[in-house]
């Protein structure tokens, strides 16, 4: 930064009157300003900005970095309204929102770059101008979840209003029955509706121009339920068996569904993306029939809803999904119809976590799938993975049998495993051998043996529930590349051994209720990267390593749910003491 725009930020500060926030905007603007006419461009429009008052002039401060905004960076920005106050936003479904409103498809991409790579640029991009902020972000450093403060959120609303991009059901616009009251809806090209209150779907206005219809709230109230409960149980007092009482309650409920599912799907035809999720909604296969008729969908999420049996095959009808979730309460098996195959182009695909034994389902034809979530051997074809040259992310779940000659894409980069019974580690290791390029694998199965290979380009590996009757160190300590290591009832030995030069490139480690462990050796020289140690509710443990104080990296141990002998040699003149001196931070939680 030279002297010249030196000044100018020093300016441009003095005028935010100190608001921190005003100063947070600006840093975010500033950030993407390269020459000096850019931030004299910036500091001419902040003196207008910022004249009439401190008050004012963040909301000012705030609409300028709005309106800084190129057109699908403002797209997305305004997508952020459809969420609740206070709402945790998970970074997936944001970005798969994004993808299902076709931001990008217009978008100037770099080559071979996708939909969900360019949303992924686009949501740091928010963060760097502090538009949203981060709550959390996982082991690779990505954006997990992120949220947005009360004032960029009146922002995002009050644009999103006037360029008629939304309408909000929050109460404000409804009675205590979900009658519409007043709206300022004025259709104009193609709105959007997030449902925060409970509204009656009948008195939407002009809902053949809806394209995104999201639930974040119940669509059947309690108060109603409550309703048809009062007039079973006067139907139960004049002398009627309780069970008919309870089947009467049942069909009313259910009717109520239906005529609200039905409407829904006689007049949303132009629905691009719809959510159930937070619907709160039951929904037997018979009743979700009609879906098919939304034929221009490009994003469906029946996550969460309660399905006792079946889905529709009308499923099978929408050919331009490109996002699909099926994960409807996990209490129930679900029969899926042999139709997702017709949907070629998914992108992402979220099964049911239990499907009925009738169910087995062909997948070949899915050759742009980049996430499949909860596959497994007994209702898919292990053939149909080849088939999936674009697959990333796969997670396999509850039953994993493999043939000599099954192999999957080389491309994947995730991989998870999550079975309650125990599995084969020869099928394991055969599933490794075709992942060469995966970087992240968490395994929750008891395999009592490690795999015979792992991928070299392996970075982050969690192990949970695997019961492994050898130590596991000798091996995963020549991995190369591992940065991050959670090992999580892992083993059963009751020593474990890192030896020098092991882990060349550990950041974080993680030994959690391994209960059999009582002694951890390390030698001089392993670990050389360590920054992060948790040791948790291993409570056999004696002490810790002394080779942790020949790791000049390590800033940070947490010690949760341990003995509190253990704690006691660790804290200052404790016998143990000289192990963690060094280190900044040592954190004790729970020990007794």
């Amino acid at each position: 930064m030279n002297a010249a725009m030196e000044e100018l930020g020093r300016n441009m500060v003095k005028r935010c009157a100190g608001l921190p926030l005003a100063i947070v905007v600006l840093g975010g603007i500033l950030a993407t300003k390269q020459s000096i006419r850019e931030w004299e461009m910036v500091h001419a429009n902040v003196e207008s900005y910022l004249s009439r008052g401190a008050g004012r002039g963040v909301a000012d401060v705030l609409a300028f970095s709005y309106d800084n905004l190129p057109p699908h960076l403002r797209l997305c920005f305004l997508c952020l309204s459809n969420f609740p106050e206070d709402y945790v936003i998970p970074a997936d479904k944001l970005i798969h929102f994004w993808v299902g409103e076709g931001i990008f498809s217009s978008v100037q991409r770099d080559d071979g770059q996708s939909p969900e790579e360019a949303a992924q640029i686009c949501l740091r991009e928010l963060v760097e101008r502090y538009m949203i902020q981060v709550k959390d972000r996982d082991a690779n450093m990505e954006i997990k979840t992120c949220y947005m403060n009360r004032f960029m959120r009146e922002l995002c609303i009050s644009k999103a209003k006037r360029e008629k991009f939304i309408l909000i059901i929050d109460g404000s616009n409804t009675n205590q029955d979900g009658e519409i009251i007043s709206t300022s809806f004025g259709v104009s090209g193609a709105p959007r509706l997030a449902i925060h209150e409970y509204v009656v779907m009948q008195r939407i206005k002009n809902p053949h121009q809806v394209r995104s219809l999201l639930f974040f709230n119940v669509i059947f109230p309690e108060h109603l339920i409550t309703t048809s409960l009062r007039q079973s149980a006067e139907i139960y007092l004049k002398g009627d068996e309780s069970c008919i009482a309870v089947l009467l309650l049942v069909c009313r409920v259910m009717r109520k569904y239906q005529r609200i599912l039905r409407y829904l799907f006689n007049n949303f035809k132009k629905l691009r993306l719809l959510d159930f999720e937070g619907a709160d909604i039951y929904i037997e296969g018979d009743l979700l029939s009609g879906i098919g008729k939304l034929t221009y969908l490009r994003y469906l999420s029946l996550k969460g809803i309660t399905c006792v049996s079946n889905l529709p095959s009308s499923l099978g009808k929408l050919r331009l999904l490109q996002i699909l979730d099926l994960r409807v309460n996990e209490e129930f098996y679900v029969h899926v119809p042999n139709v997702l195959h017709l949907l070629d182009q998914l992108r992402h695909l979220y099964l049911p976590k239990r499907c009925s034994k009738r169910t087995k389902l062909k997948l070949g034809t899915l050759e742009d799938l980049q996430r499949l979530v909860n596959f497994n051997t007994k209702n898919c074809y292990v053939k149909d993975l080849h088939s999936m040259k674009e697959l990333r992310e796969l997670s396999i779940s509850r039953h994993l049998i493999l043939h000599e000659d099954a192999s999957i894409s080389e491309h994947l980069k995730s991989l998870s495993i999550w079975s309650p019974e125990p599995i084969d580690p020869k099928h394991l290791t055969q599933l490794l051998l075709d992942c060469v390029n995966v970087s992240e694998l968490r395994v929750t199965v008891e395999i009592r043996k490690l795999p015979e290979h792992f991928s070299e380009s392996l970075s982050l590996l969690y192990l949970t529930g695997s019961e492994l009757d050898e130590d596991p160190m000798p091996t995963l300590e020549k991995l190369p590349n591992l940065k991050l290591l959670e090992l999580k009832k892992a083993f059963t030995r009751r020593e474990i051994w890192c030896s020098a030069q092991g882990f060349p490139q550990l950041e974080s480690l993680m030994l959690i209720a391994n209960y059999n462990l009582e002694e951890w050796n390390m030698d001089e020289g392993a670990m050389q990267k360590l920054h992060h140690l948790e040791i948790v509710d291993c409570r056999r443990m004696k002490t810790l390593p002394v080779g942790l104080i020949y790791i000049p990296t390590l800033q940070e141990v947490k010690i949760e749910k341990m003995p509190k002998a253990f704690k006691d040699g660790l804290v200052e003149e404790g016998e143990d003491f000289y192990k963690v001196k060094h280190i900044s931070s040592v954190i004790f939680q729970n020990c007794s």
